[in-house]
């Protein structure tokens, strides 16, 4: 029988804003799919969300698309359905502008925006499935204002504002993005 309660893929779930965020949103019943890289942070992360609703940890590299189109086929099956995706893994260090190499930058646009927009595509179709969904991409202040010193940061996130206006509604339903000035503190 399927489990017909609400099921929200948290991509960059074991840590940070997406930690927190993902116990706000299990408390008003959400089921809740983590996503990381960091395998022992997220299954220490599901271990407590379980207290509150159903959850498991899925390891994956968001720095591979594969890696992200897989991993959300696992979710469906194990859930059975995907109803919300909230795209928050995101990496941050200070660079010295002269010091920033072609590296660096495609590897923040890689995990800052590039894999936003994939795992969100990936998740779109399956809640298509269910009616609809949403789709929250978090971004930052330092995307809109300059701090001279997280460049690259500040350029990554800068993207998700222009892409969530663009991007196509899920049967009907309103995408969302959270302005920075409504972001959870950690």
């Amino acid at each position: 029988m399927q489990n017909d309660k609400k099921v929200l893929v948290v991509a960059g779930g074991a840590s940070g804003i997406a930690r927190t965020t993902s116990f706000e949103l299990a408390n008003r019943g959400y089921r809740i799919a983590c996503i990381d890289v960091n395998v022992e942070a997220g299954n220490k992360t599901v271990e407590e969300l379980n207290a509150a609703t159903e959850a498991a940890f899925f390891k994956c590299d968001l720095s591979q698309m594969d890696s992200i189109k897989t991993t959300v086929e696992e979710i469906a099956q194990h859930f059975g359905r995907i109803d919300a995706v909230l795209c928050a893994a995101a990496i941050t260090r200070h660079i010295r502008v002269m010091d920033i190499t072609e590296e660096d930058w495609d590897r923040y646009l890689t995990l800052d925006l590039k894999a936003q927009f994939f795992m969100a595509q990936a998740c779109a179709g399956h809640m298509a499935k269910v009616g609809g969904g949403r789709i929250v991409h978090f971004s930052s202040m330092l995307g809109t204002i300059g701090d001279g010193k997280h460049i690259l940061y500040g350029a990554a996130k800068a993207a998700p504002h222009s892409m969530t206006a663009r991007w196509p509604s899920t049967s009907g339903r309103t995408t969302y993005r959270l302005p920075p000035s409504l972001r959870p503190t950690c």
